[in-house]
């Protein structure tokens, strides 16, 4: 299998940052290093960190040789957190942001910049615009059911370059010490969150708690700004994954709103799907 080689070498020093074990492996070895690790390291889970600059971004948190809540604090502010009380306050603000704003008319054309990020988002903000009969109800991006919502992921993409879909030649895999019971936990150890769009790490720990409980999802991959889950038990009507696919969009709007452009879309991509994938800019 072909690797990137783009990215430069995970240094041990940011490894060292990390109060928990990391390991760097090739990428292609990452899912079956992850699947090994559940019997390696039986009290932990196991959670891909990217390359060297994702690894480089999320050890900013450990510089100064703690983060800014212990994992003690964010579990317990976790615990007081109303997932539906959050959903529903955000709904309503995004359908507050939505009201101000109106879709441009005509037909969008996309633009281009120099970089591998400026091309993605640029592409990514076109996309919503470009939906057919996108419209906003109560608020919310709302479309037509597509005929095709397309292939889904069945194991996560975290060891992948996402411009060039091969696996990097150098990825984290961090071994979290929290029980394979409770993947939910993953996030407050990394204190994952708190900053533009992304929600703080009690919110992440609340929903991904509710998300296992009712679906078997369990954090897979935390890069500095994406997050997949994979999933025990899909969701499997219409009607389920609608509801799940305003959550979604609650939780990280980027999905929708630079990505697949209506909350339909959203909902028709999750229809059996095994991983879950978010993205903040």
């Amino acid at each position: 299998m072909t690797m990137s080689d783009d990215d430069p070498p995970i240094e041990e020093s940011l490894l060292d940052l990390f109060p928990f074990p990391v390991e760097v492996l090739p990428g292609a070895s990452i899912l079956p290093a992850m699947s090994a690790s559940l019997a390696r390291f039986p009290n932990s889970c196991p959670v891909i960190l990217g390359n060297e600059f994702s690894v480089s971004r999320l050890a900013e948190e450990f510089e100064d040789g703690a983060p800014r809540w212990s994992p003690e604090i964010i579990l317990e502010r976790a615990a007081r957190v109303s997932v539906d009380g959050f959903l529903a306050e955000r709904l309503a603000e995004l359908a507050e942001q939505n009201a101000e704003s109106e879709p441009p008319a005509g037909p969008t054309s996309v633009h281009t910049e120099a970089g591998p990020e400026g091309v993605i988002m640029e592409a990514r903000v076109n996309a919503r615009f470009g939906v057919d009969g996108i419209q906003f109800v109560d608020g919310l991006p709302r479309g037509p059911w597509p005929e095709d919502a397309g292939s889904k992921q069945t194991e996560p993409g975290g060891f992948l370059d996402i411009l060039t879909g091969q696996p990097f030649r150098e990825c984290a895999l961090a071994h979290i010490p929290v029980a394979q019971t409770r993947p939910w936990e993953v996030f407050a150890h990394l204190c994952f969150g708190a900053w533009n769009e992304c929600p703080e790490p009690a919110i992440h720990v609340a929903l991904a708690k509710d998300w296992h409980e009712r679906f078997g999802a369990r954090i897979v991959t935390a890069h500095f700004d994406t997050v997949e889950f994979k999933v025990d038990r899909p969701v499997s009507t219409r009607e389920e994954a609608m509801e799940l696919a305003k959550q979604f969009y609650a939780y990280c709007p980027d999905i929708v709103d630079q990505g697949t452009g209506t909350i339909d879309s959203l909902a028709a991509t999750m229809l059996g799907a095994k991983v879950w994938f978010f993205w903040w800019d």
